[in-house]
């Protein structure tokens, strides 16, 4: 995991000339959305700009 964010940091600065990574907040998102039917887990990065 954390490698992975070392990456993502690494692939940010690069993609989008973040100079300060630390503007970002950097995570691994889970959501798991339940119907009557199914249900559905979705896993992704993310990022939130603070």
């Amino acid at each position: 995991m954390k490698n992975g964010y070392n990456n993502m940091i690494g692939y940010l600065k690069k993609e989008y000339n973040i100079n300060n990574p630390y503007n970002f907040k950097i995570g691994w998102y889970h959501e798991t959305i339940k119907d009557d039917d199914y249900v559905f887990e979705s896993e992704f990065w993310t990022i939130w700009e603070l």
